[in-house]
């Protein structure tokens, strides 16, 4: 119970921070962590293999809460879009700063 509580925290924290490729190391440690914990206390196989199951699931919900979260909210993590909608990097952007200037000075005469 408190591996997947765990489990579903840590998706949320990544799931607010990172794209979706960061679950594949994520899962995989975890299964490393299980099935450690597992040996170390001496649990039977099934219930390691079951254990796992649902930490994986629980990283997997917790990501999707989160970035649902973001999604619902208006708060995506964007790393291109500004709020007047242009774009930081490309040509857009170049676009974007000449038009800017442009507008710029036609205020100030």
């Amino acid at each position: 119970m408190i591996a997947t509580m765990l489990s579903f925290v840590l998706g949320a924290a990544l799931g607010l921070r990172f794209k979706v490729f960061v679950l594949l190391p994520v899962i995989f440690w975890g299964l490393v962590v299980g099935v450690a914990v597992g040996i170390a206390r001496a649990a039977d196989f099934w219930p390691m293999v079951l254990t796992m199951i649902i930490a994986s699931a629980a990283f997997q919900l917790g990501y999707l809460s989160a970035n649902a979260l973001l999604f619902f909210t208006g708060s995506g993590r964007s790393s291109l879009a500004r709020p007047d909608g242009a774009v930081h990097r490309g040509e857009l952007a170049g676009q974007h700063a000449a038009a800017t200037l442009d507008s710029d000075v036609l205020r100030l005469m």
